[in-house]
């Protein structure tokens, strides 16, 4: 054995099967039991699987960067080279990157992978490792997506980190203490959002926008989410735009002065294209979930704008 490094020194000094290697390497065990079939096509077909697996393993944590897009590269050789020496296992393989593909990432509406009911993906613990919970889905999921994992009737908030195949790799933003395998998941088809408005620069929140000032103790009870804001609290509103503007998003519709500072109400960045002004509620008091502005869209189409939110798009 050449070489002067822990690796080759494990092997001058091992005469195990393994030559002392699984105990760096997990998958060196993997690699022994394929050694041992005999059809020489099942080999490589296994081989290219571990390695499949393995760079998988590799980017459990990584999302767009350049060490997923060399997987991919890799994969796309995998791929390449059955596609010549076993085309049916070729296409498995294809179909399956595209699968990989197809969950991890949120595609334009045009092209939605999920069914025409838009039905909510749901599933079930797969396994955790301490605030990592791997969940089986029956559908699509995006990367991103917020979910919540039933624990006895409790609501945990998570985040979906990495989606492999069928398995979402999801980040919990709470305790997992008392979760077991196979408790249900719903998962919400958007991503962590904030609620924007009048009266967020007069409360104390923690990094999920709950507020602080309304809890009983020290701490917040797990699965217990509050409002970040008052929606019955009244503000004065002063309109900044009037009934026949053209508008697009992120246009100003109005103001609301919270201490000296105004908070712009604005055309939701959702928004496509031109819209017109129907209407605006005319200077006054106002509650944050109230409509203050009416828009139309090019074919008349009417969605209307709280005075308190992300994004509200719902017909008059």
């Amino acid at each position: 054995m050449i070489g002067n490094n822990p690796v080759a020194e494990i092997i001058r000094k091992s005469n195990a099967r393994d030559l002392g290697l699984s105990a760096e390497w997990h998958w060196i065990e993997k690699v022994l039991q394929i050694t041992d079939t005999d059809d020489i096509l099942l080999r490589e077909k296994a081989i290219d699987l571990l390695r499949w697996n393995y760079l998988d393993e590799l980017n459990t944590f990584n999302y767009f960067t350049v060490e997923v897009l060399m997987a991919y590269y890799l994969k796309l050789e995998i791929i390449e080279r059955w596609l010549k020496l076993d085309y049916a296992t070729g296409e498995e393989m294809f179909r399956r990157m595209l699968g990989e593909l197809q969950n991890s990432y949120e595609f334009p509406n045009e092209f939605s992978i999920k069914d025409g009911k838009n039905k909510l993906t749901t599933g079930k613990v797969a396994g955790i490792i301490a605030n990592l919970v791997i969940v089986d889905v029956d559908g699509p999921v995006s990367q991103n997506e917020i979910c919540y994992i039933n624990l006895g009737g409790v609501k945990l908030m998570a985040e979906v980190i990495k989606v492999l195949g069928s398995k979402a790799y999801t980040q919990v933003f709470e305790s997992t203490r008392g979760l077991k395998i196979g408790e249900s998941v719903d998962f919400m088809g958007h991503m962590l959002e904030v609620t924007l408005g009048p009266g967020i620069l007069s409360r104390n929140f923690d990094g999920l926008q709950n507020d602080l000032d309304k809890m009983e103790g020290t701490f917040l009870k797990r699965g217990e989410y509050t409002a970040p804001i008052n929606v019955d609290q009244e503000w004065p509103f002063s309109p900044l735009a009037k009934a026949g503007d053209q508008v697009l998003a992120g246009d100003w519709l109005g103001e609301v002065k919270e201490n000296w500072i105004g908070h712009k109400i604005m055309v939701p960045f959702k928004f496509e294209g031109k819209y017109t002004v129907k209407s605006v509620k005319a200077e006054g008091i106002y509650k944050a979930s109230d409509t203050i502005a009416v828009l139309t869209d090019k074919d008349g189409r009417s969605k209307c704008k709280h005075g308190a939110e992300v994004a509200c798009e719902s017909a008059h």
